[in-house]
């Protein structure tokens, strides 16, 4: 093909659309046009357009000047090439736009240029798109304008970050000549922040991420921080990839912030400017299946054309595969007869592999016989900055929509003078008038009629206030009505953005946003803070929050009473500076307890504190202190409360000294005793003694004299005893006339040796009553404790070697050995064992039953009964008293217990049309049986055989044995509970040491031991030990049971107390079950 055949399929392609190639001769000031000057410029008649001077008649005047410059610079070589938009007057008389591509075309030997080429197109669609950005841009300016919503830019060159006047003024800045860069920017960032805004801006200018999206909380010039979404990226770079300038938009979360904002992006560049308008001239084969492309590229300042031919396919691998649809419909349509142009537009692939648009236009110059397209040339043209810009741009527009449409948001206008309202017709399509009216009429009386009924008023008053003040926002909130009959909650927003001469406001422009959650979630806080405020105040405990400088916030009536101190005098201060709180047993430094779990960001509990308060008042407390955590971050401040335990702490202390003292003597009673020998062998190595003192000659003072003398002479006789006893050692009465000694880390020649010296006490001890004289004697026995010898055999072996002293005349100290076991097994206790077995074995044991009373409705029929054991030895009758300790100390009172459940059992059975429905029987159980391997195997057993359901039985569980076995009688009293059965806890405050085990035993009733109960009409120590456990029992849901109720008087006290249940000799003397079972009557 020659050039002349090339000229013309340019020609002829330059035909097909609305684009100019025209050659201007420099010296004759010549046009020579490519393609048809008129239809390009849409001008009718075209007159000479071969001359310059009439083509500048043509332009605008205001473009002429930027024309003639460009031109100028073009023609002496300054520029390479020459970019003109302007304005033409077409025929109609309206001006359109074009854009004009230059350069030289010929020089003459000089180098001066003689002629200039140009390549023109009509760019009309794209200026009116852009007019339409511009004034759709400039709405949404005035609509962030009201907010604290803007777009920054970062030029990285100067530093400079570009905000709105709003945030300006937010962060104390001069709307005018304030400069902000990002070195005054970062320090306004929280400390806690700035690391994750700096990460992301580096990742950013890395390139690992193409857009900034995160937030940060950023403070404002009165202190507070705002929580801002900082969403961005590169804009533009330097040729050598070093990033210039970042833009993005900076939005106000922090009301809002659990909530998702509306896409507000937006697109802040149009595009970028065009450098070249690239095109190629294409040609289809469509008998050879062949397309060629000629492209132009710049070689050695000339123009140089490229061929490259390639088989048509269907789905070629250049095109992108979303875009195969559109380049099939583009190469069938040539099949049709009409029109002759076809064009579309898809991505092709170019040689670095990335994808660009191009807009194809063809023509058919060539068919067969039955009208079917052989050949077809056209132009190719990369549209990509141009089209992507546009695609990008109805995708923001598209996603924008979508986003407002979806939602409860809005944009408003409003003019005061004239009462024009502007609201998104998305927004009116969703609401109900209230008048009924179905119109929307663009004014504030329409507006007036969306609102609720209640916030009408206001919301004239307040936006005129608004509108018309200095300070140029607006912020309203009201209720609308939905379509479906809802009220929401909205935000009214904006800003008042034009003024006339006399000050007022002529347009405001804002945003309206849904909040009804937020509405919904404020109402709930300030009902929870009402009830939590009233709940604090209605507590007997002192109740303190703190913020995280362990500044107290707020605290209720009790913790005023507590501290002393009015809440004007706390609230502000640390609790430290009003009050010394240390723990009970230290005068170390004080304690600040809020400080304490900020820094460890863990709550505690500590029961043993002292406090003394502004006036020097003292009390024992408990504390319970927890951190405040938002959002799992850390801890923003503390919740402390204080409870005054100050009565409840000296009555427990002196229950814990009463539960390990005997009454009598003050000196510390088995229990303790029992205690402080099991812990004396906690170490791997050890010697002690046992020593056993039982006092000769007692008796005679007892039954001379009487129990009052008796008990004097053990107060006086102790008192001496404990002169000789080292301070190591532990000195206890076990009983009647006995005492122990546990000499701890001794040997038996210094124990004898302290053993002489407390017999030479009492011998040398006269005791005086009345006009009588008493000299007594002690019988001492010693026995070792070493990891071979048990502390209960140790006991034993005491108690064996004082009876052998007794044996060999009294008022003499014997030591252990073995053979005093044979000595001492024919009296004693050990006399018990063969007499036991003996009843085990021929059912000698009988049962007994004493009735228990319901002392608050006394006159409902006895339900509820305590089983007791007699042994009847050839028709006499030996109280448990007797039996019972020897059985326990020789490991039968388990068996003795399987005996008593079998038998009332059988007898309940047999008996079954004498019993009620709530019928209640206690069984004692000794504390052999909670550890005892199957007892509850044999329990169980027992109900099954019997058929006596559960319910009916009550075991009852000494105080002592719970806590000396304490896990075990927790299992054992759940799985009692579990079969269906009752508990007792038998003898309580006999052997308690604090009332915080009764939280370990899930018990139904609380036996309150009888010592307390007797003596209550003239002791008032132990009158207040019982009320404490009967209304320490009701608080945890327990019914109180008292013993040994001797009289009326004592029935009575125990009544106003409140007492659920008495039993005693008052009400019952123990009869037989058998008897008692045969004899009841019931109703019909």
């Amino acid at each position: 093909m020659d050039v002349a055949d090339e000229l013309d399929i340019y020609r002829f392609s330059l035909s097909c659309t609305d684009n100019l190639v025209w050659l201007w001769d420099l010296p004759s000031g010549h046009i020579d046009w490519f393609g048809d000057p008129t239809k390009a410029l849409g001008l009718s008649n075209p007159n000479d357009l071969t001359a310059i001077d009439f083509w500048q008649t043509l332009v605008h005047p205001a473009d002429l000047t930027l024309m003639a410059q460009t031109n100028r610079a073009l023609i002496l070589s300054q520029l390479e090439t020459a970019q003109h938009t302007y304005r033409i007057k077409n025929s109609n008389g309206k001006w359109v736009w074009h854009q004009t591509l230059g350069r030289i075309f010929r020089r003459d030997k000089q180098g001066k240029a003689l002629s200039l080429v140009f390549y023109s197109a009509f760019i009309g669609k794209q200026k009116k798109l852009e007019k339409q950005l511009d004034l759709s841009n400039q709405r949404l300016n005035e609509a962030f304008s009201g907010t604290y919503d803007t777009v920054w830019d970062w030029n990285l060159d100067n530093d400079v970050i570009d905000v709105s006047d709003n945030w300006k003024k937010a962060l104390g800045l001069d709307s005018e000549k304030g400069i902000l860069l990002k070195k005054t920017w970062n320090p306004l960032i929280h400390q806690e922040d700035q690391q994750h805004a700096r990460n992301n801006i580096v990742a950013l200018l890395k390139g690992e991420f193409e857009f900034l999206n995160f937030e940060y909380r950023i403070r404002v010039a009165n202190g507070d921080y705002y929580w801002i979404l900082v969403r961005g990226h590169v804009s533009e770079k330097t040729a050598a990839g070093r990033t210039k300038r970042i833009i993005g938009v900076l939005t106000n979360i922090d009301r809002l912030k659990k909530k998702e904002e509306e896409l507000q992006q937006r697109d802040e560049q149009i595009g970028l400017t065009m450098l070249s308008t690239g095109s190629s001239l294409v040609e289809y084969d469509l008998t050879k299946k062949q397309v060629t492309h000629r492209t132009y590229s710049l070689v050695d300042n000339q123009v140089t054309p490229q061929t490259a031919c390639n088989i048509m396919q269907s789905r070629p691998a250049t095109v992108h595969s979303k875009d195969y649809e559109n380049y099939q419909a583009f190469i069938e349509a040539f099949d049709q007869p009409q029109p002759a142009l076809k064009e579309a537009k898809w991505r092709s692939k170019i040689f670095n592999h990335e994808y660009r648009w191009y807009h194809t236009k063809g023509h058919v110059v060539e068919r067969d016989n039955k009208g079917r397209a052989l050949k077809v040339i056209g132009i190719r043209q990369d549209i990509h900055d141009a089209y992507a810009t546009s695609l990008q741009r109805d995708m923001d527009r598209e996603r924008e929509f979508i986003a407002y449409e979806s939602s409860m948001h809005s944009v408003w206008e409003w003019h005061p003078l004239t009462g024009f309202v502007f609201l998104s017709e998305h927004m009116i399509d969703k609401l109900t008038f209230n008048t009924g009216n179905v119109t929307w009429g663009e004014s504030i009386d329409s507006w007036l009629e969306l609102i609720h009924p209640d916030d009408v008023s206001d919301f004239k008053y307040q936006l005129e206030q608004q509108a018309y003040n200095s300070s140029q926002n607006v912020s309203l909130t009201h209720r609308l009505q939905i379509k479906n009959q809802e009220w929401i909650w909205v935000k009214v927003e904006g800003r008042v953005v034009k003024r006339d001469k006399k000050s007022r406001p002529t347009r405001v422009i804002g945003t309206i946003i849904e909040i009804t959650e937020l509405k919904h979630a404020q109402l709930a806080l300030a009902q929870e803070k009402e009830r939590a405020e009233t709940t604090l105040e209605s507590i007997n405990d002192a109740v303190i929050t703190t913020d995280e400088s362990s500044i107290i916030t707020s605290i209720n009536f009790i913790t005023s009473r507590l501290l002393s101190l009015n809440s004007t005098q706390v609230i502000g201060k640390r609790l430290n500076q009003i009050c010394t709180i240390q723990e009970e047993d230290s005068n170390d430094t004080p304690l600040d307890l809020s400080q304490l779990s900020l820094q460890s960001d863990s709550a505690f509990n500590l029961t043993k504190l002292k406090l003394m308060n502004a006036s020097g008042e003292r009390f024992n407390v408990e504390c319970s202190v927890s951190p405040i955590h938002y959002d799992g971050l850390k801890p923003v401040g503390t919740v402390m409360v204080i409870r005054d335990v100050t009565v409840a702490r000296k009555l427990s202390l002196e229950i814990e000294h009463r539960a390990q003292h005997d009454s009598l003597t003050g000196i510390y009673n088995r229990h303790a005793f029992e205690t402080a020998l099991a812990d004396s062998i906690q170490t791997e190595t050890f010697e002690h003694i046992l020593c056993y003192i039982d006092l000769d000659q007692f008796k005679i003072v007892n039954d001379t004299c009487g129990h009052v003398a008796g008990d004097e002479l053990l107060r006086q006789l102790s008192a001496e005893l404990a002169k000789n006893i080292r301070k190591t050692d532990v000195f206890a009465r076990l009983g009647g006339d006995e005492f122990g000694i546990l000499m701890q880390h001794c040997d038996i020649q210094h124990a004898t040796k302290i053993a002489k010296q407390i017999k030479k006490t009492v011998s040398e001890y006269t005791f005086h009553w009345e006009d009588k004289t008493f000299k007594l004697g002690a019988s001492i026995g010693l026995a070792t404790i070493n990891p071979i010898t048990s502390p209960t055999l140790a006991m034993q072996h005491a108690d064996t070697a004082c009876f052998s002293a007794k044996e060999q005349g009294r008022n003499r100290i014997h030591v252990y050995h073995a053979e005093d076991d044979h000595n001492a097994s024919s009296h004693g206790q050990m006399g018990w064992v063969p007499r036991l077995h003996k009843a085990l074995a021929e059912d000698s044991f009988e049962l007994f039953v004493q009735t228990i009373i319901d002392l608050q409705t006394p006159t409902m029929a006895a339900s509820h009964f305590e089983i007791l054991i007699r042994l009847n030895e050839g028709g006499e009758i030996i109280p448990p008293s007797a039996f019972l300790p020897a059985a326990e100390r020789y490991n039968l009172s388990s068996q003795i217990d399987r005996w008593v459940i079998k038998n009332t059992l059988t007898l309940l059975n047999t008996h079954a049309d004498k019993l009620r429905s709530d019928d209640i029987f206690n069984i004692n159980l000794s504390a052999t049986s909670l550890t005892e391997p199957n007892f509850l195997n044999f329990v169980q057993a027992s109900f099954t055989s019997s058929h006596v359901a559960p319910t009916h039985i009550c075991f009852e569980i000494t105080e002592t044995a719970a806590i000396t076995n304490l896990t075990a009688a927790n299992t054992f009293i759940n799985e009692l509970k579990n079969m269906g059965c009752q508990l007792a806890l038998d003898d309580f405050g006999s052997g308690l040491s604090s009332f915080g085990y009764l939280k370990n035993f899930p018990v139904d009733y609380l036996k309150i031991d009888g010592s307390f109960v007797k003596d209550i009409l003239d002791d008032p120590i132990d009158a207040a030990m019982v009320k404490s456990i009967n209304e320490i029992g009701h608080i945890m849901g327990k019914k109180t049971v008292a013993e040994w109720v001797e009289n009326q008087d004592i029935a009575d006290v125990l009544t106003t107390i409140g007492i659920d249940y008495g039993q005693g000799y008052h009400f019952d003397k123990p009869s037989t079950l058998i008897d008692m079972l045969k004899n009841r009557c019931l109703p019909d």
